[in-house]
């Protein structure tokens, strides 16, 4: 499951804060692996899948988006970087 979380405030003028984005497994809440390294105002979209691992999130009133990828590692953590 995958959560972002957004500024609640609704303002252009409104202080950007880095939205944050979090891999969830669904029967424990136990957070997986997070990204918050993007400017975010208020979702405009659930989190896409985009397909290999990649996930887009888009932001409104032109305060960024994102494209991640998240890859399991042989260990069992994940990686999680922008994707190019």
């Amino acid at each position: 499951m995958v959560f972002s979380s957004t500024n609640t405030f609704m303002h252009r003028d409104a202080e950007k804060l880095p939205g944050r984005i979090m891999g969830l497994k669904p029967q424990t809440g136990e957070i997986l692996w997070e990204h918050s390294n993007w400017q975010n105002m208020i979702q405009v979209a659930p989190a896409l899948d985009a397909g290999k691992g990649r996930i887009i999130v888009v932001g409104g009133y032109d305060h960024g988006m994102a494209m991640i990828k998240v890859e399991k590692m042989e260990d069992g953590q994940y990686s999680v970087k922008v994707a190019e």
